[in-house]
């Protein structure tokens, strides 16, 4: 499966480029390139067949034969953002019911429907629903009002709740021209909506701001 959707991130294939255009059109920002940057992030750190292998087998745990549904409610600030939550209930042999977010439909249902494809008629691991009903655990992520309402909500099942986060960079005032564009890049990316993004800078006294303008 890795294979399969690694070739078919990185392909011209007409669906995956429809796609990506309605997806920008829905959300703006969603822009080519920053799908592009997800697609290439995930085919390097997930769909890696010897990564896959070595992030597979440190689990200590035996997944196999779970009868499981989980039940995903997708977040929609970063392109592709629920693929994680999805690869590792896969990885695990649950089944899922998915709850796309109005912002990222697109790309998910086209990367899901193709991922049920691969997969055997009797085997169509996941459910694309509008609202979560029959499902043993649940695995959300959103802003501190949303978490409020899943908490309340979901109080009975297990669950993996995630709420509002932000990053940090802390900076010594020796960075070298490159770590700085690389630090760039931890805050532009997706436009700074994702949680990995930095969105606060600890530096020294004294520090020399002119470095980050240039």
């Amino acid at each position: 499966l890795a294979g399969y959707l690694k070739d078919y991130l990185l392909s011209a294939d007409v669906e995956l480029a429809n796609a990506k255009t309605q997806a920008q059109l829905e959300n703006p920002f969603f822009t080519i390139k920053e799908i592009n940057r997800m697609i290439d992030s995930i085919q390097l750190n997930y769909l890696n067949i010897d990564k896959l292998e070595n992030w597979f087998n440190s689990f200590p745990v035996d997944f196999k034969d779970s009868n499981k549904v989980i039940g995903i409610i997708g977040a929609g600030n970063i392109p592709y953002v629920s693929f994680h939550d999805i690869w590792c209930c896969l990885a695990a042999g649950f089944k899922i019911v998915f709850k796309p977010a109005s912002k990222d439909r697109t790309l998910l249902i086209n990367l899901i429907e193709k991922i049920n494809a691969f997969l055997s008629e009797d085997d169509k691991r996941i459910q694309i629903v509008e609202k979560l009903n029959q499902f043993d655990a649940v695995i959300t992520t959103g802003g501190h009002q949303a978490t409020q309402v899943f908490k309340s909500y979901f109080e009975k099942y297990p669950s993996l709740i995630r709420g509002h986060r932000n990053s940090i960079a802390i900076l010594s005032g020796e960075e070298t021209e490159a770590d700085l564009l690389a630090l760039g890049n931890d805050i532009f990316s997706y436009y700074g909506l994702g949680c990995r993004n930095v969105h606060h800078l600890y530096v020294p006294i004294g520090f020399e701001f002119a470095r980050l303008l240039d």
